[in-house]
């Protein structure tokens, strides 16, 4: 019942906050290869938002549950390093899903490696929270 709750828990985070973080390293990353674009560009993220959450909402879950049940936030670096290979993995099958015959220059890389950097943020951003959370209740026993 724990793994279940732990894949629960997991599942809501990684939904809530790594298509976000996929959108932001894929808006970071287009607006780093146009040279052309200032800094006002950046806010060209912000209407790709709704798009991350349609196309990598079921991935970002599917990608919580999955590290959750296997590996729980205790051990933290098969934690990140699970979230990060599950991440890739579901974010590069829907490149599989979407083509009949998907190919490097059809993006499989480049989602593979959105979803791989979204889960170990989301991993990464999820035991910092613990962390502070815990030091937050110390600090209001003592």
């Amino acid at each position: 019942m724990k793994r279940l709750t732990s894949g629960l828990k997991n599942a809501v985070a990684f939904g809530a906050v790594g298509p976000a973080i996929g959108v932001v390293i894929y808006g970071l990353w287009g607006w780093a290869l146009s040279q052309d674009d200032g800094p006002a560009s950046l806010l060209g993220i912000l209407w790709l938002l709704p798009f991350g959450y349609i196309l990598a909402g079921i991935p970002a879950v599917i990608t919580g549950f999955v590290i959750g049940l296997v590996v729980g936030p205790d051990r933290p670096g098969l934690y990140v390093g699970g979230s990060g290979l599950v991440g890739g993995l579901t974010a590069g099958g829907v490149a599989f899903l979407d083509a009949a015959a998907p190919s490097v220059s059809e993006g499989v890389v480049n989602l593979t490696l959105i979803g791989a950097l979204a889960g170990f943020g989301v991993a990464g951003a999820r035991l910092l929270f613990r962390r502070l959370r815990s030091r937050r209740m110390a600090n209001a026993v003592a």
